[in-house]
Parts: C-alpha cells; structure tokens; sequence
C-alpha cells in the first residue's frame, strides 16, 4: 500500500519521503518498487530512508545546529538557511 501511496503522490507533483526505523527495511521496500517508480517516470520524486537520516536531514536544512545555538544562547537573531551570521 505504501508503494501505491508514493507512486500516487509522485504523479500528482509532490515530493515523496517514505521513512522507517530500519535500512534493510526501507531498501527492500524502495527495490520491490523502484521499477514501477521508474516506469511512472516519479522515480526521482520518491525517496526511501532511515528515520534517522530523516532527522538529520531536516535538522540539517534549518542552519548549522551549532551555529544556531550559539545564536541563542547570546541572543542574536536566527540566522535563516544560507545566510552567513
């Protein structure tokens, strides 16, 4: 069902993240369904990952962390992604 779920998504437009607590699990479901992601033509919108890779990831996309913490500690303002303090 998930697989089905990504495909739908991914050909309506939107970026797919399907995320699980395992690597071997996510691996296998991303391969059992790779093919058809391809043949859809989404294959590049549908991505597959460890739930910690997910975090990090996200994490990551907001600044650099320590950067960030610095900054509040001291009470700067929040640099925004891509902005040098």
């Amino acid at each position: 069902i998930l697989g089905a779920c990504s495909l739908i998504f991914g050909l309506l437009g939107f970026r797919v993240r399907c995320i699980c607590y395992s690597d071997y699990l996510s691996h296998r479901d991303y391969q059992l369904f790779k093919d058809l992601f391809s043949a859809f033509g989404v294959e590049e919108s549908i991505h597959y990952s460890k739930i910690t890779q997910y975090s990090e990831e996200s994490v990551a996309a907001k600044g650099d962390i320590r950067e960030l913490t610095l900054d509040l500690i001291h009470g700067r303002p929040l640099a925004k992604p891509g902005e040098s303090g």
